[in-house]
């Protein structure tokens, strides 16, 4: 019998919060910065580790961290990112000819997370990024143990009153 990977990340993140050690790579790596880390461009990736009392965000010579007491909310989106829009989607269209055409139509499946948290001089902040689809959940459990209020809200469910 399997253990899903969902139970072992749990048991695993229980036990680094439990123990209070420290993970030394990234528990999310890859992840693509939308919005709001200083310095950093859209688009980047990024590394995201959580430590025993802050999330950060690493990437080369940049280091960001965000106390966990300093987050208000997360909220976790499910969407599909799409690459027409992409440098990768254009230089692969510009290079690959017919088959760069295939990449330019794909889309991939992701989960966008926005950060909500107050900075050290009491100002509102936020941080969007995404990872892998799946991943958001897990993200969400590990800062639902760190305290973290977290949220999935619904997007493109509009409520219209229709005619009787």
């Amino acid at each position: 019998m399997a253990i899903s990977p969902r139970i072992l990340w749990r048991a695993v993140a229980t036990i680094v919060v439990l123990t209070g050690s420290v993970s030394m790579a990234a528990d999310f790596p890859n992840a693509f910065h939308v919005a709001g880390l200083p310095v950093l461009k859209s688009e980047t990736r990024i590394n995201v580790t959580a430590r025993a009392d802050s999330l950060e965000f690493e990437r080369k010579h940049y280091k960001y961290s965000i106390p966990y007491a300093a987050i208000g909310r997360l909220q976790v989106f499910s969407t599909e990112r799409h690459f027409e829009a992409s440098s990768a989607g254009l230089i692969a269209t510009g290079t690959l000819a017919p088959a760069g055409y295939l990449l330019i139509l794909a889309k991939k499946k992701a989960d966008v997370l926005v950060i909500d948290f107050q900075d050290e001089r009491g100002g509102q902040e936020g941080v969007v990024f995404h990872v892998e689809r799946g991943q958001g959940t897990l993200f969400a459990d590990l800062m639902r143990m760190h305290g973290v209020k977290v949220e999935f809200p619904q997007v493109g469910v509009a409520k219209t009153g229709g005619a009787k």
